[in-house]
Formats: C-alpha cells, sequence, structure tokens
C-alpha cells in the first residue's frame, strides 16, 4: 500500500489532471473546475460544439480551443500558467532580448518584415549555438574524415573571418590641359603620383 502511494505523482499545476483533481462548480449552468477563471459576468454558449471555448465576454466569444472535458479552453478552466508574476517577467525579457537584437542588427518596424530579418534576429538570439555548430561541431565530429574537416574549418575561417579586398580604377587626363577639369581631389591624388623633381 505504501508503495502504490510513493509510485502516485503529483500532476503539474495548471495540467489537465491536475483540474481533475479539483471540486468542480456550476457556473451559468455548465460543470466546471472550482478554480475556473471565468471573468465576473461571462457566459456559456450553448449551440452546436464547433471546437472554440464556450466562454462569452460581453459579446465576444473566446477564441481558444476548447477541452474535451470542460468545453473551455484550458486558461478558462483554471489551466496553464499559474505563476504569473514569473511569466510576465520572462514575457518582459524576451522581448527586450529580441528589441537589442533588432537594433543591433539595425532593422526598422518596416524591415522587420521580411523574412530573412527574422532569420537574423533569432540567429544573434541564439549566436553561441550557431558558434557552437559553425566552429566545434565540425572538428569535434568523429564521422568526418581529414578532408571533411579541413573543408570545414576552410568555410569557417571564411564566414568568421572573411577576406576584404578592394579594387579601384583611377583615371587621369593624359593632356596638361585636361588638368583643369579635374576636382581638387583628383588633383591632389595626381600630384601624389607625380614623381618628386
Amino acid at each position: 500500500m505504501d508503495d502504490e502511494k510513493s509510485l502516485q505523482i503529483e500532476p503539474k499545476p495548471g495540467s489537465l489532471a491536475w483540474l481533475e483533481a479539483h471540486e468542480t462548480v456550476e457556473v451559468d449552468g455548465w460543470e466546471l473546475p472550482e478554480v475556473h477563471r471565468l471573468p465576473e459576468g461571462a457566459r456559456i454558449h450553448r449551440g452546436e460544439d464547433d471546437g472554440t471555448c464556450r466562454v462569452i465576454v460581453g459579446e465576444t466569444r473566446c477564441r481558444g480551443t476548447r477541452t474535451r472535458r470542460w468545453g473551455v479552453c484550458l486558461p478558462h478552466a483554471g489551466g496553464g500558467g499559474q505563476d504569473y508574476a514569473s511569466m510576465s517577467r520572462a514575457g518582459h525579457a524576451e522581448r527586450s532580448r529580441l528589441k537589442h537584437a533588432r537594433l543591433t542588427l539595425g532593422l526598422s518596424a518596416r524591415s522587420a518584415r521580411d523574412p530573412r530579418h527574422h532569420a537574423r534576429v533569432l540567429a544573434v538570439a541564439r549566436s553561441a549555438d550557431v558558434a557552437e555548430a559553425l566552429v566545434s561541431a565540425p572538428l569535434d565530429d568523429p564521422e568526418l574524415g581529414t578532408i571533411e574537416r579541413q573543408q570545414a574549418v576552410v568555410r569557417m575561417l571564411a564566414e568568421t573571418f572573411p577576406l576584404a579586398t578592394v579594387s579601384a580604377t583611377i583615371e587621369l587626363p593624359d593632356e596638361p590641359e585636361a588638368v583643369g577639369s579635374i576636382g581638387w581631389q583628383d588633383m591632389q591624388a595626381l600630384a601624389e603620383r607625380l614623381p618628386e623633381e
């Protein structure tokens, strides 16, 4: 008997099993757990079961997916997250992190519509994982041969330390008379090219 009690696991707060363990009350003629979260003045939709929550607040019906047992969504039944303060802090921290990533990448609200920008924000958010996959994973993979490992290192170096090349073309006038038509900066560049006399 004691072994059976020790094997019973307490249901996770907010889960359906946790809700099942509570007493029920009648709200607007509908049976719900005593920990329900129906706001004051809410009523229950009596029409056909269309798979959505039956709670109506004012004239607006909840669009959440209903639970089979209660006919209302998990939050209205009293389930879901229970520690609102920590959920709020985590949400604000995530929002701040994403805003910082957007600012770091120089994204505006207009450019944020591009899926590539969202991918860049997620890459910044998971930069440690990206670096691990780019650098450490290929080097530590025992299935890669020497050539594949060298190719991975070359790709990693190309991505982390890209070579920068600049090519510039400067045209200088061949005739001394054409020198008057060039600008001051071009004139200085021409003077630097003349041999010292």
